[in-house]
């Protein structure tokens, strides 16, 4: 039973199938047309259906175009990211797997549309082949890129791994262009059929432009030739074409899509250049690093075969390129090691088993002269189109490992010197201190850990009142080399002086990096340099202020008292007898007698005055500020009383006075040189005066000085005209009353003033050093006394003549005698040598060994003045003397007379008394024992003939 539904249906195609036949079986005009028109439209129905099918197709194999170039930038980014993952980039590592699912699901996509297009069906095999390929190389690198994905990878992956990478990534974006261009290559055939379909449909659809006209032209014809154009403009590589129709009908969305496809085409198009553009350059960059690399490349196969090398082999190990390939690796390995590579390598080989790490390993490597050579080996292997290769990157080591030696042996060098060397950081706040060798913490007295990190200044002494701090900030703001002097604590307080050498180091960009500062210890210098200053201005011996100091005290005492109108007094002082004691007691218990007297001075002194050591036995006493003359009195006399007082020097007392000269400004002088000058004057006229006293400047005694001078100017000229002559005082022998001989003396026969007594020049000689010039005057002339006496045939026994004591310490002393012994031929006790007892006293040992070299030469030796000095008596049986004086002051002194003769006795010497002047005294001394007497009791100093016509009268005698 049907329903009305279904009833109604039935009805509706009844009627349909009437209207149809109706149609059909009544021909006509209208009935042609309607079915030329039906004929055409379906002919251009059908063509366009078909048309739009296949542009449907274009659109979808476009897509799948697209879709493969989206692939091949997937492919792309994945190889970047994968890169980066070996470089340790945590983004990378974290988007890798997503990039890598969107490349698992475009393949699938791809794909899928491409089996849905008839893209890969077995009528297509280059197309089946080529996504094959693409899901092979996809599932080998999955593989290969799996281990930068796992959890154990290592951190750190060689350049040759990288590179693995990257060789795998471009296989990979090479079958993925492959892809594109099979599909590519698709389109380019449907377009082909659809440029076919075009003239096919136009030729069908003449009728129906003819009948339609107008119509068919804007409808179908225009638009198509547009798109048309469209095509040829993108066939031509222009994928910049638009087509613009201004409908929305179909031609109006074919239009849009076609537009659509266009840019996607133009946008995979451009992809594609930039891609085959990185791909140029990246094989750019590994060519350049390839050629340019300073590491020696090695690339063998597993027969141990070199196959590939580098430029660089030639600079590492001599050998040409061409000179390495084909060849076996041990040509660059010394002998010693080949076998032990080699069975290593098939080790490897064998077991894919590494024994060490490739990664840097240092080795030595033989060189094309033979010679062995330091390198770093960084090896790697790898597997391209399934075969094994080795390769190796080799860096000579030879320079770095000499710079580091060298680095090594400066560091010792550093760490060894005496000189401490101390590295701050100027980038740095405070430039702390990053380096100091062992040397500094010797300087300084401070651990390394206790100075590191720590400004400078900490070596430093304090800021204030250092004078070299000053000049240290300059160094730092001129940004300079420089050198001061720096005092400074050690550790445990004690001062210290160094020498800094300060030096900027700069880094490559011209700023300063760092300073270098050099510390040279300079304490014992400078200890030395204050002691030099010190010993420049103060006295060695006593402590006092020396000369230099004492003029500068004493110029500026003048200058102020000139601005306030005061007096200047100056006193000087020279011991007493000083010369006796130091020659008679030695010079140390001079120095010791000299630290006692300036002590005594200074407890004399006003506060503000000065006692200084002038020189010798000589001291100076500045009053700066007198409150009137009597100060410089009262100041003298206090001096005086003082040293009048015994001085204690190991339980021996001893005197010593003073005579003192003042001179006071600016009555006396004007200056610091007239004013001591003028106080000396005054204290050689109370020496003059009796000694122990104190004079005063005056104009007498200027008068005095310059007769002084006068007379040195004379005493030189005397002996340039030989006005010096000998007279000769006879010595009798006591018991026979002969002349035995006689003393020789000078007399100065002046031109003008006559006869000068040598009481009034002998002084001014032994001042003056004139003395050495007398001596040598009286010896030559003595000499050639003794010559004529011996030529004439006159007998009168020796001649005495006197050595001072200068001439008796000269050095030259007994080599001029022995001159005077063979020019004079002189015979032993011609000549009789007089020497003071405080002359040999001053040094024995040194006179002992003088007087034995007289002694030999001939010369009688005697004891001038026995008596008068400090000797020590024991000592004379060390001196080869032959006979002893009694000084004149002794004689008529019975008691010493007869201890000087009974000492005498003891040690088988002679004696003569001198200055004898009456016969009670000669018939006293002749009962005592002594052996000559000399004195006016017999005779004055007479000249040569007058003494020899005197001994002639005596009755003769033995001449000796």
């Amino acid at each position: 039973m049907t329903t009305p539904e279904q009833r109604s249906d039935k009805n509706w195609s009844a009627r349909l199938r009437s209207a149809i036949g109706t149609f059909v079986s009544h021909p006509s005009l209208a009935r042609d047309a309607a079915v030329s028109a039906i004929l055409i439209i379906g002919i251009g129905v059908a063509g366009l259906f078909y048309s739009i099918e296949q542009l449907n197709r274009q659109s979808a194999l476009a897509e799948v175009v697209n879709a493969s170039g989206r692939l091949r930038m997937l492919s792309q980014q994945i190889a970047y990211a994968t890169h980066r993952t070996a470089d340790n980039d945590g983004a990378a590592r974290h988007a890798l797997p997503a990039l890598k699912e969107r490349f698992r699901s475009g393949l699938a996509d791809i794909e899928a549309r491409g089996h849905a297009l008839g893209l890969f069906e077995s009528d297509d095999p280059a197309g089946r082949d080529a996504l094959a390929h693409l899901q092979t190389e996809w599932a080998h690198y999955q593989q290969v890129t799996g281990r930068f994905l796992g959890e154990t990878s290592s951190n750190a992956y060689t350049r040759e791994e990288v590179h693995g990478l990257a060789a795998e990534a471009e296989k990979m974006l090479d079958a993925a262009d492959a892809v594109v261009q099979t599909e590519l290559a698709t389109s380019a055939r449907e377009k082909e059929k659809l440029h076919a379909l075009i003239p096919a449909v136009f030729s069908l659809g003449i009728v129906a432009i003819l009948l339609l006209g107008l119509y068919n032209y804007f409808l179908i014809r225009r638009p198509l030739n547009k798109i048309g154009t469209l095509f040829e403009r993108i066939a031509a590589g222009d994928y910049t074409a638009r087509v613009e129709v201004g409908r929305r009908d179909e031609f109006g969305q074919l239009a849009e899509r076609l537009n659509r496809n266009v840019s996607t085409v133009a946008a995979l198009h451009a992809e594609q250049l930039r891609a085959e553009q990185a791909i140029r350059e990246s094989e750019l960059r590994n060519r350049t690093l390839w050629e340019v690399s300073t590491d020696a490349i090695v690339m063998i196969d597993v027969h141990n075969t070199i196959r590939f090398t580098n430029p660089a082999v030639l600079q590492v190990f001599g050998y040409t390129q061409e000179e390495l390939l084909g060849q076996a690796l041990s040509l660059i390995q010394p002998p010693r090691f080949q076998q032990q590579h080699r069975e290593q390598f098939d080790r490897y080989i064998q077991t894919r088993e590494r024994r060490l790490d490739w990664s840097r390993v240092e080795l030595t490597a033989r060189h094309k002269s033979g010679q062995e050579i330091p390198v770093e080996l960084s090896f790697a292997h790898m597997v391209l189109n399934g075969q094994s290769w080795f390769v190796g990157f080799f860096r000579d080591m030879t320079q770095r490992n000499a710079a580091i030696e060298s680095l090594q042996i400066r560091k010792r060098a550093i760490d060894s010197t005496g000189e401490g060397i101390m590295i701050t950081d100027a980038q740095k706040d405070e430039y702390p201190i990053i380096y100091i060798n062992p040397a500094l913490e010797r300087i300084t007295g401070r651990p390394a850990d206790s100075i590191l990190g720590r400004n400078g200044r900490l070596l430093s002494g304090p800021a204030q009142g250092e004078p070299g701090l000053p000049a240290l900030g300059l160094v730092f703001v001129d940004e300079r080399d420089g050198t001061i002097e720096l005092q400074g604590r050690r550790g445990d307080g004690e001062p210290y002086w160094i020498e800094l050498s300060v030096a900027p180091v700069h880094n490559a960009s011209g700023e300063i990096s760092h300073y270098v500062s050099i510390f040279k210890d300079i304490t014992e210098r400078k200890q030395y340099e204050m002691e030099l200053v010190r010993s420049a201005t103060y006295d060695a011996l006593t402590g006092l202020p020396n000369r230099l100091l004492l003029q500068d005290r004493l110029q500026q005492a003048i200058t102020n008292n000139e601005r306030h109108k005061r007096e200047v007094g100056v006193l000087f002082i020279d011991l007493d007898n000083f010369k006796t004691v130091n020659d008679s007691l030695g010079h140390h218990f001079g120095d010791r007698l000299l630290k006692a007297a300036s002590a005594k001075l200074g407890t004399c002194l006003r506060d503000g005055d000065t006692v200084a050591r002038w020189g010798g036995d000589e001291f100076v006493v500045l009053l700066p500020e007198m409150a009137s003359r009597e100060d410089i009195r009262i100041v003298a006399e206090r001096i005086l009383d003082q040293l009048h007082e015994p001085i204690f020097i190991d339980d021996r007392e001893i005197y010593c006075t003073a005579s003192i000269g003042g001179s006071i400004h600016p009555s006396d002088g004007a200056t610091p040189e007239e004013l001591l000058k003028h106080a000396d004057a005054a204290m050689y006229q109370a020496k003059e005066h009796g000694k122990n006293k104190y004079h005063l400047y005056s104009r007498s005694i200027q008068a005095s000085i310059d007769r002084r001078l006068a007379l040195e100017v004379q005493l030189r000229k005397a002996l340039q005209n030989e006005e010096f002559l000998l007279h000769f005082q006879p010595k009798v022998d006591i018991g026979s009353g002969r002349v035995v001989g006689a003393e020789a003396l000078i007399r100065w026969q002046h031109p003008e003033h006559g006869m000068v007594s040598p009481a009034l020049f002998i002084p001014v000689a032994e001042e003056t050093g004139l003395i050495l010039e007398i001596d040598k005057w009286v010896i030559r002339a003595a000499c050639r006394e003794v010559e004529r006496r011996r030529t004439l045939g006159i007998a009168c026994g020796s001649i005495a003549i006197n050595l001072s004591a200068r001439q008796f310490s000269r050095s030259t002393l007994c080599a001029d005698m022995a001159e005077m012994v063979k020019r004079y031929r002189l015979q032993p006790g011609d000549i009789e040598i007089e020497i003071t007892e405080s002359t040999v006293m001053g040094n024995p040992a040194k006179a002992a060994e003088i007087l034995q070299g007289l002694r030999a030469l001939g010369f009688t030796l005697a004891i001038d003045d026995f008596g008068t000095g400090y000797s020590n008596l024991a000592s004379l049986k060390n001196f080869p003397i032959h006979t002893l004086k009694i000084d004149k002051s002794f004689v008529q002194d019975p008691a010493m007379v007869r201890a000087i003769i009974q000492l005498a006795i003891s040690y088988r010497l002679k004696t003569v008394a001198e200055g004898v002047e009456d016969q009670e005294t000669v018939a006293m001394l002749a009962t005592m024992g002594c052996d000559i007497i000399q004195g006016f009791v017999y005779s004055k100093p007479l000249p040569l003939d007058q003494f020899i016509d005197f001994a002639h009268r005596f009755p003769p005698g033995d001449a000796r």
